[in-house]
């Protein structure tokens, strides 16, 4: 008779995929002998957004450092694009078995007590983070590295029990948490009581092409961009809407002159769910022939849309480091931007673009007037521009495994061992 799981596996995928597992299980090996530890990465679905790709770039950095057969990326789902790059450096990948219990779980992954292990953001599998918490809890596993890319540990951690297994594992020293920005390690570290939180820099990256020094004339009209879905509401797109509505109505006949005219590109925003819908029909109604909506895009696509503009956006109310921020700054934009997380290592107010309390719908209909009015030249926009490009230099060259290695001694003693 068939379980529950074999069955649900049965459904969704099919009797010849279910019998390869089902020998997967009865001949994996429970602990197996290896000759070197291997590195375990463990990701949500592997697409086009923001944390898988910085999963991507880990984990070349390990594949140019250690041996790529001895590495092993666990996904529930992803794009093919993206897998084939993993593949293409000779990285094992294996889909997350969904529904699996511990037993699936621990013949696929394999683990050794040396391996490192890293999971990527709050969202990987459960089964995968339940069995990777239980390993550590037993001693089976001796530490692993979480990289979270979410901001606002008190909603994504709200459960007791993951927020004291969590709690106790950094305690014990066996878990260690990483962020990608400042702002989110003090959060973290507070809300832990933990010092075992620590941000590493991301690395930011475009085509060479894509950095060209912008003319003051590029600036004759403003050019905005957003990035991010808009379900949920956490990317602010109709706050910014609403205040460049409002912003335009305030120049009469005789102060239209004094002001740049603008549009607004909002990549990623149609899509189908409700809150996409009315980012639509509100924005198409506020900004008739201002407005340009995109779908969910390639990141080439998408960054050669950002390359048309030269304004970023940022009206998010929660962020951890927002990659298409950076990648604006390097194509030379000017921000616009509130105080979500990354901030610190993005903006300098009056520098490279203009600070913005997003509280206050007042306050970004002040910003938005303050960067169309054209007593501000197109010159000091120009070297604003410059100066965006000069702060976003060394994200370029962030080494994920040069930056762990710091971080985490006992990562060196892997590879020795």
């Amino acid at each position: 008779m068939l379980t529950r799981k074999a069955l649900h596996v049965l459904k969704s995928e099919g009797f010849a995929e279910t019998i390869a597992r089902a020998k997967n299980e009865i001949n994996a090996p429970r602990n197996p002998k290896r000759a070197t530890p291997h590195y375990h990465f463990v990701s949500n679905p592997f697409d086009f957004t923001g944390a898988p790709l910085v999963l991507l770039d880990l984990i070349s950095d390990f594949a140019a450092q250690v041996d790529p057969s001895r590495l092993h990326l666990f996904v529930p789902s992803g794009t093919e694009d993206l897998l084939g790059l993993v593949r293409a450096k000779r990285v094992n990948v294996e889909r997350v078995i969904d529904g699996g219990g511990m037993r699936v779980v621990a013949s696929q992954m394999r683990l050794r007590r040396d391996d490192f292990v890293l999971m990527n953001t709050v969202s990987v599998p459960f089964a995968y983070r339940n069995f990777i918490f239980n390993r550590l809890e037993s001693g089976s596993l001796d530490r692993a590295v979480w990289f979270i890319h979410e901001d606002g540990p008190d909603r994504w951690f709200a459960n007791d029990a993951l927020r004291s297994r969590t709690k106790s594992l950094l305690d014990a020293g066996k878990l260690t948490i990483v962020v990608p920005s400042s702002q989110v390690a003090r959060a973290y570290r507070d809300y832990f009581d933990t010092v075992n939180v620590h941000h590493i820099a991301l690395r930011v990256r475009i085509p060479g092409g894509m950095m060209l020094p912008r003319r003051a004339d590029d600036y004759d009209t403003l050019r905005f961009v957003m990035s991010g879905n808009p379900r949920g509401g956490l990317k602010g797109q109709l706050l910014a809407i609403a205040a460049l509505h409002k912003s335009s109505c305030s120049a009469t006949e005789e102060t239209l002159e004094g002001y740049r005219d603008f549009e607004l590109h909002l990549v990623g925003s149609m899509e189908d769910d409700y809150v996409s819908k009315q980012v639509g029909i509100i924005g198409e109604g506020l900004l008739p022939g201002r407005i340009r909506l995109y779908p969910h895009l390639s990141r080439d696509s998408a960054l050669e849309i950002a390359r048309s503009c030269n304004v970023t956006i940022c009206t998010s109310f929660t962020e951890a480091f927002p990659l298409f921020v950076a990648e604006g700054m390097l194509m030379g934009h000017v921000l616009v931007r509130n105080l979500a997380a990354g901030h610190e290592e993005q903006l300098q107010d009056g520098v490279n673009g203009f600070l913005v309390d997003t509280s206050s719908l007042d306050a970004l209909v002040n910003a938005f007037g303050n960067i169309r009015d054209r007593r501000i030249s197109n010159e000091q926009l120009q070297r604003m521009s410059l100066a965006s490009q000069i702060i976003s230099r060394e994200f370029m060259s962030n080494d994920y495994y040069g930056q762990l290695i710091q971080l985490l001694p006992w990562l060196r003693t892997i590879e020795a061992g």
